[in-house]
C-alpha cells in the first residue's frame, strides 16, 4: 500500500479547508440572499399598510401592520449588517485557503518532479555503472589482443568522451539560455561565451594547457 507524502498530506489538509470554507461561505451567501427578500417583502407591506392608511384607518389596523412591517425590515437590516461583515471575513478565509491550496498543489508537484528526477538521477547512474564495467571488461579484451590494439582502443575512448561532454556543454548551454533568455544585445553578446554557464575544472584545464596527468 502507497502512502501519501508529506507534501501530498499537505494538498489534502488544504482542499479540505478549501472545501469547508467554500460551504461557509455559500451558507452565508445564502443567508443573506433570503433576507434581503424578506427585507425587499417587509419594505413593501410597509409602503401597502401606509397607502392603504392614507385611504382610511379608523381602527388603525393600517398603521399597526406599518409598523410591525418596519420593525421586521429594521430587525433584517441589522442581521443583514451583521452578516455583511461575516461575509466580509467569510471571503477572506476563502481567499487565504485558496492560496494556501494553490501553494500545497505546487508543492506536491514539485516533490513528485524530485521523486521522478532522483529515480532518474539513480536509473542514469547505474546504467553508467554498467557501461564503465563493460568498458574495463572490453579493454582486458584488448590488452590481450596486443598494447597497440588497447592504446588504440583507450584514444578511441577519449576522444568519444570529449566528444561526448563537448555535445554536453554545447546542449546544457542551448537550454540554460532558453530558460534564462538575454534580456539585450549586450548580454546576448556576452552570452556568446559558456564561461558564464560552464567553466572546466583546473584540472582539465591543466591537461590541455600542459599535459598534466589530472589531480583526482
Amino acid at each position: 500500500m502507497t502512502h501519501a507524502t508529506h507534501a501530498q498530506q499537505k494538498v489534502a489538509a488544504a482542499r479540505a479547508a478549501l472545501m469547508g470554507a467554500a460551504e461557509r461561505l455559500e451558507e452565508a451567501s445564502q443567508k443573506n440572499t433570503k433576507l434581503l427578500v424578506q427585507l425587499t417583502e417587509a419594505k413593501t407591506r410597509s409602503a401597502e399598510a401606509l397607502r392603504l392608511g392614507r385611504q382610511g384607518d379608523t381602527d388603525g389596523k393600517h398603521a399597526m401592520a406599518m409598523k410591525i412591517a418596519d420593525a421586521d425590515a429594521a430587525e433584517i437590516q441589522i442581521v443583514l449588517e451583521e452578516l455583511a461583515n461575516l461575509l466580509i471575513t467569510l471571503n477572506e478565509d476563502f481567499n487565504g485557503a485558496q492560496a494556501s491550496a494553490h501553494e500545497a498543489e505546487a508543492g506536491a508537484r514539485r516533490e513528485e518532479d524530485e521523486i521522478i528526477a532522483a529515480a532518474l538521477t539513480n536509473h542514469i547512474d547505474n546504467l553508467e555503472k554498467l557501461r564503465d564495467e563493460a568498458v574495463e571488461e572490453r579493454h582486458q579484451f584488448y590488452r590481450k589482443m596486443g598494447l597497440n590494439v588497447a592504446s588504440a582502443a583507450l584514444i578511441k575512448r577519449i576522444k568519444s568522451l570529449e566528444l561526448e561532454l563537448l555535445h554536453a556543454v554545447a546542449g546544457c548551454y542551448e537550454i540554460h539560455v532558453e530558460m534564462d533568455p538575454p534580456r539585450s544585445n549586450r548580454t546576448a553578446r556576452r552570452m556568446s561565451s559558456v564561461f558564464d554557464f560552464y567553466k572546466p575544472c583546473i584540472e582539465l584545464q591543466d591537461v590541455v594547457r600542459s599535459g598534466a596527468k589530472p589531480r583526482l
